[in-house]
């Protein structure tokens, strides 16, 4: 699994530092070296188990830009770290059920990571058989951590965990 991260990790900077598409402005990318991470942590990886909510409620998730997006409530989530139990909700986009996001904010938001959160990558076929894992160590940041000109989601209080979650991404460069 960790060197399955840290290609991706190596396969992110080069498109971050070359593609149109990058989230990086032009005239950062010549001098993108390359994203600040946690060092790669077992740890980190963590199974949790699922309770999948049928017929879930819509939810309004405001951005960044003070407009609104709508959500699904997809699956409450549960793990726990150092014998404490948290509780997290993966949420579907409304108009895509299929693409689903985990978004998360900890104690690091103040210091090491970017101020709004981050955000795991999941999908549907991760979750078997009651149980997800969670591999913290592919946390990432939203594309606005890198240029205003993006609009994300807030992530919501219900997804705040009480720990410093120090795996993943951390805040982009200061020059940025």
């Amino acid at each position: 699994m960790k060197d399955l991260v840290i290609e991706k990790r190596k396969k992110k900077d080069i498109y971050f530092r070359t593609e149109l598409a990058s989230p990086l402005p032009i005239w950062a990318k010549k001098r993108f070296k390359g994203l600040d991470y946690y060092n790669y942590n077992d740890f980190w990886e963590i199974m949790a188990i699922y309770q999948i909510l049928e017929n879930s409620d819509e939810i309004e998730i405001s951005n960044n830009f003070g407009g609104k997006e709508l959500y699904l409530n997809y699956a409450k989530i549960e793990f726990e770290i150092n014998s404490n139990l948290f509780s997290i909700i993966a949420f579907a986009l409304k108009l895509n059920p299929k693409v689903l996001w985990l978004p998360f904010k900890d104690k690091t938001n103040i210091g090491d990571t970017y101020g709004a959160g981050r955000f795991l990558a999941i999908k549907q076929e991760m979750f078997i058989d009651g149980h997800i894992r969670l591999n913290f160590n592919d946390a990432y940041n939203p594309y606005c951590a890198y240029n205003e000109k993006f609009s994300c989601p807030l992530i919501p209080q219900t997804n705040f965990i009480d720990i410093a979650v120090d795996a993943g991404e951390k805040k982009p460069p200061k020059w940025l």
